[in-house]
Protein backbone atom coordinates (compact mmCIF):
# COMPACT_ATOMS: atom_id res chain seq x y z
CA UNK A 1 0.00 0.00 0.00
CA UNK A 2 1.26 2.99 -0.97
CA UNK A 3 0.86 5.76 2.36
CA UNK A 4 1.03 8.55 0.16
CA UNK A 5 -1.32 8.76 -2.70
CA UNK A 6 -0.94 12.55 -3.99
CA UNK A 7 -3.42 12.34 -6.71
CA UNK A 8 -3.38 16.45 -6.96
CA UNK A 9 0.80 16.83 -7.52
CA UNK A 10 1.14 18.97 -4.12
CA UNK A 11 4.14 17.31 -2.06
CA UNK A 12 7.62 16.95 -3.62
CA UNK A 13 9.06 13.40 -4.30
CA UNK A 14 11.61 14.07 -1.47
CA UNK A 15 8.45 14.99 1.14
CA UNK A 16 6.49 11.58 -0.24
CA UNK A 17 9.55 9.14 0.14
CA UNK A 18 10.19 10.82 3.93
CA UNK A 19 7.01 10.37 5.09
CA UNK A 20 6.78 6.85 3.27
CA UNK A 21 9.62 6.33 5.28
CA UNK A 22 8.49 7.15 8.65
CA UNK A 23 4.88 5.74 7.95
CA UNK A 24 6.35 2.31 7.57
CA UNK A 25 8.70 2.04 10.42
CA UNK A 26 5.62 3.54 12.51
CA UNK A 27 3.51 0.50 11.35
CA UNK A 28 6.48 -1.90 11.68
CA UNK A 29 6.23 -0.67 16.03
CA UNK A 30 2.89 -0.10 16.38
CA UNK A 31 0.82 -1.49 13.82
CA UNK A 32 -0.65 2.16 13.33
CA UNK A 33 -0.88 3.79 9.80
CA UNK A 34 -1.21 7.13 8.19
CA UNK A 35 -2.51 6.94 5.07
CA UNK A 36 -2.60 10.28 2.79
CA UNK A 37 -4.72 11.12 -0.16
CA UNK A 38 -5.20 14.45 -2.24
CA UNK A 39 -7.24 14.93 -5.22
CA UNK A 40 -6.98 18.46 -7.47
CA UNK A 41 -10.95 18.64 -6.76
CA UNK A 42 -13.44 16.32 -5.57
CA UNK A 43 -16.78 16.60 -7.67
CA UNK A 44 -19.33 18.06 -5.05
CA UNK A 45 -17.26 19.11 -2.27
CA UNK A 46 -19.31 22.22 -1.55
CA UNK A 47 -21.88 20.65 -0.62
CA UNK A 48 -21.96 20.33 3.71
CA UNK A 49 -20.21 17.45 4.91
CA UNK A 50 -19.29 15.99 0.95
CA UNK A 51 -15.45 15.80 2.08
CA UNK A 52 -15.63 14.09 5.38
CA UNK A 53 -18.36 12.01 3.99
CA UNK A 54 -15.94 10.80 1.17
CA UNK A 55 -12.52 10.25 3.58
CA UNK A 56 -14.90 8.23 5.53
CA UNK A 57 -15.54 5.98 2.43
CA UNK A 58 -12.20 5.94 0.85
CA UNK A 59 -10.91 4.90 5.02
CA UNK A 60 -13.58 1.78 5.02
CA UNK A 61 -12.47 1.26 1.52
CA UNK A 62 -8.64 1.18 2.01
CA UNK A 63 -8.77 -0.69 5.30
CA UNK A 64 -7.03 2.45 6.77
CA UNK A 65 -5.45 1.14 10.28
CA UNK A 66 -4.85 4.39 11.64
CA UNK A 67 -5.45 7.51 10.27
CA UNK A 68 -6.96 8.99 6.62
CA UNK A 69 -5.66 12.54 5.85
CA UNK A 70 -7.64 13.74 2.72
CA UNK A 71 -7.13 17.21 1.00
CA UNK A 72 -9.00 18.79 -1.90
CA UNK A 73 -6.48 20.99 -3.19
CA UNK A 74 -9.17 23.30 -5.82
CA UNK A 75 -11.64 23.53 -3.23
CA UNK A 76 -9.66 24.04 0.08
CA UNK A 77 -11.10 21.20 1.92
CA UNK A 78 -10.04 18.17 4.08
CA UNK A 79 -10.80 16.04 6.65
CA UNK A 80 -9.19 13.85 9.10
CA UNK A 81 -10.38 10.65 10.25
CA UNK A 82 -8.01 9.27 13.08
CA UNK A 83 -8.16 5.50 15.09
CA UNK A 84 -8.67 4.33 17.84
CA UNK A 85 -10.98 7.88 18.24
CA UNK A 86 -10.00 7.38 22.14
CA UNK A 87 -6.25 8.57 21.28
CA UNK A 88 -7.53 11.49 18.80
CA UNK A 89 -10.30 13.64 20.59
CA UNK A 90 -11.69 16.38 18.74
CA UNK A 91 -9.52 18.84 20.11
CA UNK A 92 -6.72 17.25 18.77
CA UNK A 93 -7.74 16.56 14.96
CA UNK A 94 -8.65 20.42 15.13
CA UNK A 95 -5.23 20.92 16.24
CA UNK A 96 -3.64 18.66 13.39
CA UNK A 97 -5.95 20.12 10.81
CA UNK A 98 -5.58 23.80 11.85
CA UNK A 99 -1.25 23.15 11.69
CA UNK A 100 -1.69 21.64 8.35
CA UNK A 101 -4.22 24.21 6.93
CA UNK A 102 -1.95 26.81 7.72
CA UNK A 103 0.66 25.99 5.91
CA UNK A 104 -1.40 24.51 2.80
CA UNK A 105 -2.89 28.69 3.14
CA UNK A 106 0.93 29.93 2.57
CA UNK A 107 1.87 26.72 -0.02
CA UNK A 108 3.71 25.36 1.94
CA UNK A 109 2.51 21.78 1.05
CA UNK A 110 5.30 19.85 2.36
CA UNK A 111 5.37 21.69 5.74
CA UNK A 112 2.04 21.16 5.97
CA UNK A 113 2.22 17.13 5.57
CA UNK A 114 5.21 16.86 7.49
CA UNK A 115 3.70 19.13 10.52
CA UNK A 116 0.55 16.53 10.49
CA UNK A 117 2.56 13.17 10.18
CA UNK A 118 5.08 13.90 12.77
CA UNK A 119 1.92 14.63 15.18
CA UNK A 120 0.22 11.66 14.36
CA UNK A 121 2.76 9.28 13.91
CA UNK A 122 4.15 10.83 17.36
CA UNK A 123 0.68 9.86 18.86
CA UNK A 124 1.06 5.93 17.77
CA UNK A 125 4.39 5.67 19.23
CA UNK A 126 3.52 7.12 22.24
CA UNK A 127 1.38 4.30 23.19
Amino acid sequence: MLFVQDHAHVFSARTVAWVERRVAATRVETGEELVVVTVPRFPGAQASGAVADEAARLFDQEGVAGTLLYVDRDDRRDAVIAQPAAWFDAQHVASIRQAMEARFRRGAYDAGLRAAADDVLAVYRAR
